[in-house]
C-alpha cells in the first residue's frame, strides 16, 4: 500500500550529509537521516549526531515509513521501526518494532518476533521492580504480571523518528512476562527503566487494519499452502500407521509346517529331514530346546543347514542357546533362551534337506523342535514404507509450520 501524503511540524538538514530530515512526531527525541543512516539528537538548539549508522535491511513484513492503519477505530502512521538483537542463553535472535503516532496523540509500539506480532503502550510503574531479579510486576487492583524470559540485547539500528535518544549498539536489558492474558515488556538502559504492556494480534488483523491488499492475498497464498501440507503430512502419518499395522499383522504370516522332533547326543550330534518347497516363497525355520534345560550360565551352539535338490549345502544359521543368572541392586536374575529362528529364500523348489547339528558341549542329549513357517510375508518393506512416510510427514509438517508467516 503506498503511503499517504503528510505534513512534516518542522523540516532539519543532517549534520553529517546535509540531506533533508523531516519530523512529525512533537515528542521525538532522535531522528534517522534517510540518506546515511546518522541518528540524530532533536530538541536542542542545533541537531546533534550521536551515531553514524546504516540502513536497516527491508523490514521481515510490508509495513514502511509513513503506512496508516485504523486501530480501534484509531488512525495510525508508523513514525519509525528499530531492529534488535537479542542473546539469550547462547542463542542470538534479532526482533523489530515499529513506532505507531495515533490521531488521539497516543504512541504504540508495534512489534514482530518468533511469536507473531503484539502491538503495545507504554505504563507506569506502580512500585520499585528490579528486572534482573524480580519475578512479579505489581499492576494495580490486586492484579500481578509473572516475568518468564530475560535477556540482553542491543540496537542494531533505526529508521524514521524515535521517542528517546537510541543509537547504534545500545545496550540494554529485557525482561518478559504476562498476566491476566496480556504481554509485558521491561526494558533497562543504564539511563531509564520503561514498562509496556501489550496484546497479541493476528497478521490477517494487522493487514487489514493497514488496508494492504497485497499483504492479505499473501497471508492467503501462505493459508492455502499451509493448509495443502498440513492434509499431506496427515496423509502420510496415516499410511506410517497403516504401514506399521501392516508389518505387525504379516510377522507371523505364513502356512506352519506339523512340527518335527529332532532328537541330538554326543555320539549322534547331527539329524536331518527332507522339505518339500513348492515356491521360492520366505520360509521360516524355528528350532526349540524340549524337555531338558541348560545349567546356569551355559550355552550351546545350534547349526542348521539347507542341502537344496541339486546338492549345494548353504547354511542357515549358527545360533546360542542359553541359560543366564546374576545378582543386582534388585536381587536376582535368570534369563534365558531356547528357541530361535531365521528366515531363507528357497532358490529351487522340489526336496531339501534340512540339517540339524549340536556342538555337544553342555548336555549329553537334548530334543529340539523344528518348526517350518512357509510362504511368509516380510514385514521388512512395510517397516521401511513405514519409515518413508512418516519422514515424508515430518517434512510436510515442518513446511506447514514454515507458512505460519508471510516472509514479504
Amino acid at each position: 500500500m503506498a503511503s499517504q501524503a503528510r505534513s512534516p511540524l518542522t523540516r532539519l538538514e543532517c549534520p553529517n550529509c546535509g540531506s533533508p530530515i523531516d519530523q512529525y512526531n512533537a515528542t521525538t527525541q532522535a531522528l534517522v537521516c534517510p540518506t546515511c543512516g546518522s541518528h540524530i539528537s532533536i530538541g536542542v538548539d542545533v541537531p546533534e549526531v550521536l551515531s553514524s549508522g546504516a540502513k536497516l535491511p527491508k523490514p521481515p513484513r510490508p509495513i514502511k515509513l509513513g503506512d496508516r492503519a485504523t486501530i480501534a477505530q484509531v488512525d495510525y502512521i508508523v513514525l519509525g521501526r528499530v531492529m534488535y538483537r537479542g542473546v539469550e542463553e547462547g542463542e542470538v535472535f534479532t526482533w523489530n518494532e515499529w513506532l505507531l503516532g495515533g490521531s488521539d496523540g497516543q504512541m504504540l509500539w508495534l512489534s514482530l518476533d518468533e511469536k507473531g506480532f503484539a502491538l503495545f503502550r507504554k505504563l507506569r510503574f506502580r512500585q520499585q521492580f528490579n528486572p534482573q531479579s524480580d519475578f512479579t510486576l505489581e499492576l494495580g487492583e490486586d492484579k500481578k504480571a509473572f516475568i518468564h524470559e530475560r535477556y540482553h540485547a542491543s540496537i542494531v539500528g533505526a529508521e524514521g523518528e524515535l521517542t528517546w535518544r537510541a543509537t547504534p549498539n545500545e545496550k540494554l536489558f529485557v525482561a518478559e512476562g504476562a498476566g491476566s492474558g496480556l504481554l509485558y515488556s521491561i526494558q533497562q538502559t543504564p539511563e531509564e527503566l520503561e514498562v509496556h504492556e501489550g496484546r497479541q494480534i493476528e497478521e490477517k488483523a494487522l493487514a487489514t487494519a493497514f488496508k494492504n491488499q497485497a499483504w492479505l492475498d499473501t497471508l492467503e497464498k501462505f493459508k492455502q499452502r499451509r493448509t495443502t501440507y498440513n492434509f499431506a503430512a496427515v496423509a502420510c502419518v496415516i499410511a506410517a500407521i497403516i504401514g506399521l499395522v501392516a508389518a505387525l499383522a504379516v510377522g507371523g504370516s505364513g502356512v506352519e509346517d506339523e512340527p518335527r522332533t529332532v532328537e541330538l547326543s554326543d555320539n549322534s550330534p547331527q539329524d536331518n529331514f527332507s522339505v518339500e518347497f513348492d515356491s521360492e516363497r520366505p520360509v521360516i525355520v524355528a528350532v526349540k530346546l524340549l524337555g531338558n534345560t541348560l545349567p546356569a550360565n551355559s550355552f550351546i551352539d545350534i547349526d542348521v543347514n539347507i542341502v537344496s535338490p541339486d546338492g549345494i549345502s548353504e547354511p542357515l544359521f549358527v545360533q546360542e542357546l542359553w541359560h543366564e543368572t546374576g545378582v543386582d541392586e534388585d536381587g536376582r536374575w535368570v534369563e534365558t533362551q531356547y528357541e530361535t529362528s531365521e528366515m531363507f529364500v528357497p532358490v529351487q523348489t522340489g526336496t531339501h534337506k534340512l540339517e540339524v547339528a549340536y556342538d555337544g558341549s553342555v548336555l549329553d542329549d537334548l530334543t529340539l523342535q523344528v518348526t517350518i513357517r512357509r510362504d511368509h510375508v516380510m514385514p521388512l518393506w512395510f517397516f521401511i514404507y513405514t519409515v518413508l512416510s512418516g519422514i515424508a510427514a515430518a517434512i510436510f509438517g515442518i513446511m506447514a509450520s514454515n507458512q505460519r508467516q508471510s516472509r514479504t
